[in-house]
């Protein structure tokens, strides 16, 4: 398919999205009442990753706000004080785990009382309902169809309803084939035609695709 019909197969949806969708990216920010749902959500999410049983899981910590970088050194700091000095922080400002085999349930229940007791400044990495039903339009309305139009085929996409109850957790790209994925990002003109995010929401990564082709 020629560039310019991929150009129109875009204009094309865009206008179509536009009669039925915010085409505007909403203001950024959570609302108490999100902000709230959005922290159980990602406490419970911690809690799956233990693996432990519910019985077993913590009361709530109090909340802690701040810096990425912050959360990394809160996050090494809490684990050494509850008596795992195998966590160290590294020049990156991240941090590395020393020992071999798998966390015991102690650590384990520790590694979520220290990471579920910090929040990023900002609500970083979290939408609000209005931008994740923006996300969602523009995810299925405008870069499934682009996708296509460059041989992609996306072979699933959630409901807005479960889009919206596990606060984004899917993309297009997450839907299409090796081989599709290979053909795609090796095309520079995939990421200039079909941006991995809408207007006005920035793009958290996905570019790095198209760097390792």
């Amino acid at each position: 398919m020629g560039r310019g019909l991929v150009a129109l197969v875009v204009v094309v949806v865009v206008v179509a999205l536009s009669g039925c969708a915010t085409v505007q990216a909403p203001k950024p920010g959570l609302s108490d009442q999100e902000r709230s749902e959005v922290r159980q959500f990602w406490m419970d999410r911690l809690w799956l990753f233990t693996g432990l049983p519910d019985d077993q899981r913590p009361p709530a910590p109090p909340m802690v706000e701040g810096s990425i970088q912050e959360s990394n050194v809160a996050f090494v700091t809490c684990m050494n004080a509850a008596g795992f000095d195998n966590y160290r922080l590294i020049d990156d400002g991240g941090y590395s785990i020393n020992g071999d085999g798998e966390a015991g349930d102690d650590e384990l229940l520790a590694a979520y009382s220290c990471r579920a007791g910090f929040w990023v400044d900002g609500d970083e990495g979290w939408y609000s309902d209005a931008q994740l039903s923006y996300l969602y339009d523009y995810y299925t309305e405008v870069l499934v169809p682009c996708m296509a139009a460059y041989g992609a085929t996306v072979d699933y996409a959630p409901t807005r309803e479960w889009f919206l109850a596990q606060h984004g957790g899917w993309h297009p790209f997450s839907s299409i084939s090796e081989d599709d994925q290979a053909r795609y990002f090796g095309n520079r003109a995939t990421l200039v035609e079909c941006p991995p995010a809408p207007p006005g929401i920035e793009d958290p990564g996905y570019s790095v695709f198209w760097e390792q082709q």
